[in-house]
This record gives structure tokens, sequence and C-alpha cells, in this order.
């Protein structure tokens, strides 16, 4: 069986070389790796899967000196708008924390959407040795970002790059409807609303939305009414009360202070969940940036031990269900004895 010292011996080069242009390492040029896999190749050359686990371990547990840079995308205006946003700060400190850990340096980037000046922006990101992209994005869709994707490994956080393609780390929004409505048929709620921004909806693929007509068509509750708004400001409460909701699913938290304001009392006159709650003590599902981040950075770190650069041929999701938080804008369970 071919070994990496026959390889090495048969190119003239340390093991060490052949070990990390197999990997596609950025130490190693490409016509190093090139000649080296080509090698490899010819002569029926196959890794031992338990070693290459056992090398992984001892990577992770051994301190090393930083080799390559990763950026972490954004559309924010600048960092401290990235770093005071309650998701995406979170996602960037999980991230930072896991890359400073296994040996990297990350710095937020604040890309500009013009494509010639995202040009220059990728030729800074080059010079400055940056080859990993986790890609946060904002709260808007940004159908296209105009880089040459064949230098980078790259992991979007979320659904805003909607162009190209990559491997994608987002919430699991389907689990998270599913969880909703259960929690709300355990309450024995039987007129449940949901409303979602239009902008919010598109974003997220209508995730949310086709769950919850789903349950709808299978009369999981008596009725079921979804309420789109165009803008946040929009009077809702005409419409709960039209439909004569006792139970009503949002996509935030925010709207909470705004039913309240329009003369509802939670959960009195109507049950209040959030797909992502806040720091009111609301019922719904606790997202944790802070996680979805890390495993974002640990897929990054993965592409890039393997060299899996560019465009992926099959974009893949790894959704990461919240948790579901009781707090206090339900009524309490209603054992089966009740």
């Amino acid at each position: 069986m071919t070994t990496i010292k026959d390889i090495a011996r048969a190119a003239g080069v340390s093991t060490a070389t052949v070990s990390l242009a197999l990997r596609h390492h950025p130490r190693i040029s490409q016509e190093t790796t090139r000649k080296i896999a080509a090698l490899a190749k010819k002569m029926n050359y196959r890794p031992d899967p338990m070693l290459q686990a056992l090398n992984k371990r001892r990577w992770r547990n051994v301190q090393r000196e930083t080799y390559c840079n990763i950026a972490f995308v954004t559309w924010f205006p600048n960092e401290q708008k990235l770093f005071d946003d309650e998701f995406h700060g979170a996602a960037w400190k999980g991230a930072a924390q896991r890359a400073e850990a296994m040996g990297y340096a990350m710095r937020p980037f604040c890309v500009n959407t013009d494509p010639e000046t995202q040009k220059r922006q990728v030729r800074k990101l080059l010079a400055q040795g940056v080859r990993g992209l986790l890609i946060g994005g904002n709260y808007k869709s940004i159908p296209r970002l105009h880089f040459d994707w064949s230098k980078f490994a790259s992991i979007t956080i979320g659904l805003n790059l909607k162009a190209p393609r990559f491997h994608t780390v987002r919430f699991d929004h389907r689990a998270d409807m599913e969880t909703a409505c259960r929690e709300l048929r355990h309450r024995k709620y039987k007129r449940v609303g949901f409303c979602v921004l239009r902008s919010v909806d598109i974003r997220e693929e209508h995730v949310w939305r086709s769950t919850f007509l789903f349950q709808s068509e299978h009369e999981v509750f008596e009725h079921t009414s979804v309420k789109v708004l165009e803008r946040t400001d929009q009077n809702i409460t005409d419409w709960i009360k039209d439909e004569t909701l006792d139970a009503v699913i949002f996509w935030d938290s925010y709207l909470l202070d705004s039913l309240i304001k329009q003369g509802l009392k939670i959960p009195e006159d109507v049950g209040f969940v959030s797909l992502r709650v806040g720091e009111n003590g609301e019922s719904g599902m606790i997202k944790d940036g802070t996680s979805l981040g890390a495993r974002a950075f640990d897929l990054l770190n993965l592409q890039i031990q393997t060299g899996m650069w560019g465009i992926p041929e099959i974009a893949t999701n790894l959704q990461v269900p919240a948790v579901w938080q009781d707090g206090k804008t339900l009524r309490p369970q209603i054992s089966a004895k009740t």
C-alpha cells in the first residue's frame, strides 16, 4: 500500500509537504499541490481514515500559530453595528471564539455592494492572507457578491446571500414552527394566527408560513389565519379581533409591545408566541446565535483542511433547531385529565 513517505520520496519533497498538499493547504503552491495530487493518483494512494481521524484529534488539541485568516463578511455599515446586533453580533462572537481556539485570526469585513469596489476588496483580502469566508450578512437579502470564489472556502450563516449558493448553517424554521404549534395545542388554543413581515417571509423562503399552512391543512386547529405585513407599524389588532384568534405566532418578539399599546392583554385576550424571543420573558423559541456561529466556523475549518475551495456543486444546509421557552405570554399547559 502506497504511503505518504513513498509519495514524498518519488516527488523529492518532505512528508510534511505531501501531507499539506493533499489537504490543499494554502502554504503549498498550486503547482506543487497539482504535482503531488497527480503523483498520488498515479501511485494509487488511498488515505487511512482511522489515521486521519487520529491526526484531526491531535490537531484540535494542540495550540497552533495562526496560518490562515478568516473574514466574517457582513453588510452592516461598520463593525460596531455588527457587534451591537443581537443575533449577528452573537454569531460573530461564537465564530470568533472558536476561530481563536483553533489558531485562526478572524476579523469583520464590511462589504460594499458596488461590484467594482467588491473586486478591490477581494484583492485586499487575498493580500491579507484571507482564505476563509464566513458570510453573515445582516437582515437584508443581498442578491450577489462579485468575488472570485475559487480563492476562498466559504460558509453562509442564514439565507441572506441568494447567489451563489454555499454550504449554509441556519436555524431550522420548520422544526421551530412545528414546536410552536405543538405547544399551542398542549394549551388547548384553537384559533391561531401567524403574522410575518413580507420581506422576512421572502428572505426565509416562506418556510415558516408553509409549515404553518401545512398545520392548517391537517386541521391541527379549528381555525387558522395568516397575516403578511408590508410594514412593521401596521395595525394588527383588527385582524386578531376579526378572526377571533386566541393565539398568534409572530416572527419576532418586538411586536409584543405593539399589541399591548393597541389595548390587548397578553395572554388574557390573546396568547403570544415569538419565533425569536427577546429578553422580556416571551413564550417562544430561543435562538442561540453564538452556537450557530461556532458551528458555522467548524464547517469552514473542515473545508479549509480538506481543500474545498470555490462554489460547491451541491450546496447543503445544516439546520439547527431552537429551544422552546415557556415564558409568560401563554396560558399554562392543560393536563390530559382536565
